[in-house]
């Protein structure tokens, strides 16, 4: 149980401190609760090296940039609690940082 609350404490300040500061002025609209949470889970799950596996492991599809951009807007979506895949679709062509994060 101490390995994982040292893991969970890493974890949080390497959000925290560096990461969401460095957002803040990099992405001109405020974030919300809410966004701040996705980035908090996107930086927990580390999308980049899912995709890693899954490519390394699979052939064919989307490019790799495309796969890790389609995982993070779908795990948007769920975060976000945003209902239908056009509804996020739509929230993407509005919302200018959850673009950027997403990619």
């Amino acid at each position: 149980m101490s390995q994982l609350i040292h893991k969970i404490a890493g974890i949080w300040a390497r959000v925290q401190h560096p990461l969401m500061p460095f957002l803040e002025t990099t992405i001109s609209d405020p974030m919300t609760p809410l966004v701040q949470d996705l980035i908090i889970v996107l930086e927990t799950l580390r999308v980049e090296e899912i995709v890693y596996q899954m490519e390394t492991s699979c052939s064919g599809g989307a490019p790799l940039a495309d796969r890790a951009a389609l995982l993070r807007a779908f795990i948007a979506k769920e975060v976000l609690k945003i209902s239908t895949t056009a509804a996020l679709v739509d929230r993407l062509r509005v919302d200018r940082a959850l673009r950027r994060i997403c990619g």
